[in-house]
């Protein structure tokens, strides 16, 4: 992995092994600031905590990088995601929420092929959400709440085929709800809430028979509210101001 990634970020690397000892300023079990340069050790690395810059650990870490599994920020970064995050194919977790973190979301993070986590809400975030994010098949969660994203909501997200959560809510995300959400079979939580999004809510959302949340208040929805919709069983919906929004058809 190109240093441009882990040098520019605090992290702390963590690791499976038990018998390895943190040091004494922390108190995360089996997890090591510093892992001893030992390659005896590289099979259990599967944790990147991000905490504070090193030198050291920014060498071991581009070493390993197809190893970690697991990539999670505990401080505020301010910067831009690179490109280069698409090395760590690995992942399974990346969780950057609540980090300051700005620009666009880079095209590369689809070729992260084993993320069953995307967790990046709550940052300045901006730009288009990249197709390639519906290449992720094993995905259960997608959270970008709380950014500054425009544009549309991809049509390739019919490829999430194992999501139970999606969160766009808080964005600035116009155009249509894409009808390909309804493969979204075992979907749970579809959160779109304040948004700029306009036309029909499409009909085919009756058929997401998992959905227990569907919260589309607060954007410029239109058309009649489709009939379908009477056939989930659902705990919340929220269609609130959309003042376009007609009663049932």
């Amino acid at each position: 992995m190109p240093q441009s990634l882990l040098s520019q970020i605090p992290y702390e690397l963590s690791t499976t092994n038990p018998q390895l000892h943190t040091p004494q300023t922390s108190t995360k079990a089996k997890r090591a600031f510093f892992p001893p340069n030992k390659d005896s050790y590289a099979p259990e690395l599967k944790i990147l905590w991000f905490d504070f810059p090193s030198a050291y650990q920014t060498a071991y870490a581009t070493r390993f990088a197809s190893k970690i599994a697991k990539f999670t920020f505990s401080r505020r970064i301010s910067r831009p995601l690179p490109p280069s995050l698409g090395l760590l194919t690995s992942l399974t977790c990346l969780d950057i929420s609540s980090s300051d973190i700005y620009g666009p979301i880079p095209t590369e993070i689809g070729h992260l092929s084993n993320l069953h986590t995307l967790d990046l809400r709550r940052n300045d975030l901006t730009g288009e959400i990249p197709p390639s994010i519906g290449r992720l098949s094993l995905l259960t969660l997608l959270n970008l709440n709380g950014n500054r994203l425009t544009g549309p909501i991809p049509t390739s997200f019919g490829g999430l085929t194992s999501l139970l959560e999606l969160d766009l809510q808080r964005n600035s995300l116009t155009g249509p709800i894409p009808s390909e959400i309804s493969a979204l079979e075992h979907l749970q939580f579809l959160h779109l809430n304040d948004n700029k999004l306009t036309g029909p809510i499409p009909p085919e959302i009756g058929d997401m028979k998992s959905l227990e949340e569907l919260i589309l208040n607060c954007n410029d929805l239109s058309g009649r509210i489709p009939s379908s919709i009477q056939r989930l069983r659902l705990m919340r919906l929220n269609l609130m101001g959309n003042a376009n929004l007609n009663k049932r058809d």
